[in-house]
């Protein structure tokens, strides 16, 4: 592997990470707005992570 492709990987990966905070943050504000249900909240976050983990591998 060379240095340019782990720079990059390490930044998709710090990407990947900004995002998994902002859907947890946007998630949060929803259940304390009682807009979503607890279990309708999992299936948000396992969908928005396997969906961001898809884009993360495609790269």
């Amino acid at each position: 592997m060379h240095y340019s492709q782990l720079a990059l990987t390490v930044r998709v990966d710090s990407v990947y990470a900004e995002y998994s905070k902002a859907i947890t943050f946007l998630s949060i504000i929803l259940i304390q707005s009682a807009e979503i249900h607890w279990l309708e909240f999992i299936l948000v976050q396992a969908l928005a992570r396997v969906a961001l983990y898809s884009i993360h591998v495609e790269q």
